[in-house]
C-alpha cells in the first residue's frame, strides 16, 4: 500500500469517528504519523494538485490567494498548500488534532527550513457553524466535512462561509459518493449502517444543490462524480 492509500485510508478512518462521534462533538486524537520523507512530499498531495488545477482552469494565481480549509485534521493539506497560496488559514475543531498539525508544521520547517515557510499557515480551533473571526480568503475547501453538518443547516453552514469569502472567491466541496470505499469495514458492506450513511450523504448533497439554486449570492461552476462514483466535487463561485 502506497502512500496515497495509506493517507485515504486514514483520511476516512479520521471522519468515520466523527460521524461516529456525533460530527466532531467529541474530542478527536491524531491517528496518523508522517515519516519525514512523507512530510517533505505534501506539496505533491493528490488533492492539492487538484485544486492547483481548478485554479488554472478559473485563470487564478495561488501565489496571490488566501484559502482556507475547514477541517484541517492533521494540518497536512494546509501544509500542502502553504508551498502555493500567499496564505493558508486552517480550520479544526479538536484541540489535539490541531496540536499534531503544529507539530507536523515545526518538523517541516525543521527538514525544510529554506523551502518551507510556516509563516504562510496558521492553524484555528474552530467549526464552520461558529463566527470564524478571520479576514475573507479568496478559496475556501471542505474536504470530507460538510456531511457532518446536522441536516436541515447546510444552508447555515454555506452561508455563514460566504461571509468569509471574497467576490468571485471559490468554495470546493469534496465529499464521498454513493461507491465511496471507506475507513471502516463495516460501512463497505451491503448493511444498514452503509445505507444509512449513504442516505445521510446524499441528504447533504441534495441541500447543497438546493442552496445553490434559491442562493442570489452564488452560482455553480462545476458538480461533478468522480472515479466511478466514489466521490464527487462541486465547486461554487461567490458572484455578491
Amino acid at each position: 500500500m502506497d502512500y496515497q492509500e495509506k493517507y485515504y485510508k486514514y483520511k476516512q478512518k479520521y471522519i468515520d469517528l466523527q460521524n461516529k462521534d456525533g460530527g466532531g462533538k467529541k474530542e478527536l486524537k491524531p491517528y496518523l504519523t508522517f515519516t519525514d520523507k512523507i512530510l517533505q512530499k505534501l506539496d505533491k498531495d493528490i488533492f492539492v494538485k487538484r485544486i492547483l488545477k481548478i485554479c488554472a482552469k478559473n485563470k487564478l494565481d495561488p501565489s496571490k490567494l488566501s484559502i482556507m480549509d475547514i477541517g484541517a485534521g492533521h494540518g497536512n493539506t494546509s501544509l500542502g498548500l502553504s508551498y502555493y497560496f500567499k496564505k493558508v488559514l486552517a480550520i479544526e475543531p479538536s484541540v489535539s488534532m490541531l496540536e499534531q498539525a503544529e507539530s507536523n508544521k515545526k518538523r517541516l520547517k525543521n527538514l525544510q527550513p529554506d523551502e518551507f515557510n510556516d509563516d504562510k499557515v496558521k492553524f484555528i480551533q474552530n467549526n464552520f457553524y461558529n463566527d470564524l473571526n478571520v479576514k475573507p480568503v479568496n478559496i475556501i475547501i471542505l474536504s470530507n466535512s460538510i456531511h457532518f453538518a446536522e441536516l436541515n443547516t447546510v444552508d447555515n453552514v454555506l452561508d455563514n462561509l460566504l461571509n468569509y469569502l471574497e467576490k468571485d472567491g471559490l468554495i470546493i466541496i469534496k465529499e464521498p459518493w454513493i461507491n465511496a470505499i471507506f475507513g471502516n469495514p463495516e460501512l463497505n458492506k451491503d448493511n444498514d449502517i452503509r445505507k444509512e450513511k449513504i442516505e445521510k450523504i446524499k441528504n447533504i448533497r441534495d441541500e447543497i444543490d438546493t442552496f445553490i439554486e434559491k442562493s442570489t449570492k452564488v452560482k455553480l461552476v462545476k458538480s461533478k462524480n468522480y472515479d466511478d462514483d466514489k466521490y464527487y466535487i462541486i465547486i461554487i463561485k461567490k458572484i455578491i
